[in-house]
């Protein structure tokens, strides 16, 4: 078993309890209680050693307290030992030479002492944050790497299925009785559930690096919600979803990436879709919310556990059962997007089986505070 240094004894109890006024008149009544002590042993000293227990006090002091504490007590124990140690007793004057040279020394030396244990005390205060500080990077990292693992697991589940697709259907293609329309259109699912995993991967890698350009024109949003709904309205009706569209009347001008919004609008519908079983709805909303277009995405679906609400939009992070092939890529790149654009985007859920809601705002065009 490892020793534990006296500070860290002391502090962690008493940390809490002393604050504000209540450590100096602890400090006042512990340098008191021991010169009271040191008094009562005068005798048996005679004579010698006369602030001996005044240095623990000095010293307790400041480690509890800091240096203002520990400055305290070295008056505290100045006039103590004027008072009731030194002669003569009951008075603030010196007669002796000697006296006044020990009762200066002590004074520098509990200076220093109370200087050297806030130090000390410092140090440790420090060496605990940092030691706390490392502990807790330790931990974000072994839970990165475990998003990590759990990541490529489903990349390859992802991959894996896709591919499999495709070899059946080369194989079918061999069969004087398989239908190349049907055939194709299999192929032709599979490359595009292919290429957009590889270009999300892929823009979100950009956008972190500062590669990936946006376009910048005034536009209707409207026209990218209504193209990304158009896009998923027949997977959501395989998957008998039911979907709610209701977009504002009035236009929702705003300025950026028609084409980097839409995908911000797919995924998230996408989203929504993989996380809502047959017989649910996906509702999709857009709004004006004074200087902000507002569009919400919500579904009635797996839900989300409160712990992972702040963590959704982390690269490599799902929340759901491992086999949901859900890559917890669309919705860090959702972010970015939404973050290059002058947005936010926020997560909403009651927990599991209560579905979730996203919630993307953006500044409208002429708004104050817009590129």
């Amino acid at each position: 078993m490892g020793r534990t240094p006296f500070p860290s004894i002391l502090m962690p109890e008493m940390r809490q309890y002393l604050r504000g006024p209540r450590r100096y008149v602890l400090a006042a009544a512990l340098t008191l209680a021991l010169g009271s002590v040191q008094f009562l042993l005068m005798p048996a000293l005679r004579g010698r050693f006369p602030f001996l227990l005044l240095f623990p006090a000095i010293i307790v002091s400041s480690l509890a307290g800091g240096l203002g504490v520990g400055l305290l007590a070295v008056k505290i124990s100045v006039l103590f030992a004027l008072f009731v140690l030194l002669p003569p007793a009951g008075s603030l004057t010196i007669t002796n030479r000697n006296d006044a040279w020990a009762l200066g020394i002590f004074a520098l030396v509990g200076v220093l002492a109370a200087v050297g244990s806030d130090r000390l005390r410092r140090s440790r205060a420090e060496a605990e944050a940092a030691r706390a500080a490392l502990v807790e990077s330790e931990a974000r990292l072994a839970s990165r790497d475990v998003y990590k693992d759990r990541f490529l697991a489903v990349l390859a589940h992802e991959l894996r299925q896709p591919l499999q697709a495709i070899g059946m259907a080369s194989r079918s293609l061999r069969e004087s009785a398989a239908n190349p329309t049907q055939i194709s259109g299999l192929i032709d699912r599979q490359v595009q559930q292919l290429t957009r995993l590889v270009s999300d991967l892929n823009d979100l890698t950009r956008i972190k690096e500062g590669r990936l350009h946006f376009e910048q024109e005034a536009f209707d949003v409207r026209d990218a919600l209504d193209a990304a709904a158009e896009t998923h309205r027949e997977m959501l009706a395989e998957r008998r979803v039911r979907f709610l569209v209701s977009v504002a009347e009035a236009p929702l001008p705003v300025l950026g990436d028609p084409a980097r919004l839409q995908q911000v609008f797919s995924n998230l519908l996408r989203n929504a879709a993989q996380a809502t079983p047959a017989g649910g709805t996906v509702d999709m909303r857009a709004e004006r919310d004074a200087h902000e277009a507002v569009i919400r995405v919500r579904d009635t679906g797996v839900g989300i556990r409160p712990e992972r609400l702040p963590e959704m939009f982390s690269l490599f992070v799902q929340d759901g059962p491992a086999d949901s092939a859900h890559l917890g890529v669309g919705l860090a790149l959702v972010q970015s997007i939404v973050t290059r654009h002058g947005g936010k985007v926020q997560a909403r859920s009651d927990g599991p089986g209560q579905g979730a809601e996203f919630e993307v705002r953006l500044p409208c065009a002429g708004a104050a505070g817009t590129a």
